[in-house]
């Protein structure tokens, strides 16, 4: 779900992430069928859409064409959350993907778990209109994957200017 807040300027939002439960529905793919009991966040690609400001002859500011930026990096904020069903444990590590590969034990860099959807916040500026983009994760883990890396759509969220609430 979307949950924007305007505070100086900017757009706050969360993202969850979990995979599904047999109580879920009919969306729900049984770990047999889908080839992993686990995975774990290894990157992400985002395509947001900006409004461009324009700068008139008297000095005043616009609002202009749109523009697309391409972010890509690896996890979230240096986190690579391992979904399971029904929950997720957290892996922070700032380095990257291949530190985490690395490491004599994963655990080194194990940051929490906890029930239900990872989330995690962010930011944009204020003339950001939407995001959207892909999540890759790769069945099993980090450390030992089960197979190649996947993509997840985000569907485009956009940022409201007229929220339903404020922080």
């Amino acid at each position: 779900g979307k949950q924007f807040s305007m505070a100086g300027g900017i757009f706050m939002y969360s993202i969850r992430m979990r995979l599904l439960t047999s109580e879920s529905g009919e969306e729900y793919i049984s770990p047999e069928r889908r080839g992993f009991e686990t995975c774990q966040l290894v990157s992400r690609h985002w395509r947001i859409t900006k409004r461009r400001m324009v700068r008139s002859r008297e000095g005043t500011s616009n609002m202009g064409d749109t523009t697309v930026e391409e972010v890509r990096g690896e996890g979230v904020v240096g986190e690579y959350p391992l979904l399971h069903e029904g929950g997720y444990k957290n892996y922070f590590c700032p380095h990257g993907p291949m530190e985490l590969a690395r490491a004599p034990s994963p655990e080194l860099y194990s940051h929490g778990e906890g029930e239900g959807c990872f989330a995690y916040q962010s930011c944009t500026d204020i003339l950001t209109i939407s995001i959207e983009g892909f999540l890759q994760f790769v069945p099993g883990s980090i450390c030992e994957p089960q197979g190649n890396v996947f993509d997840v759509r985000v569907a485009p969220f956009h940022m409201d200017r007229n929220p339903d609430f404020f922080y």
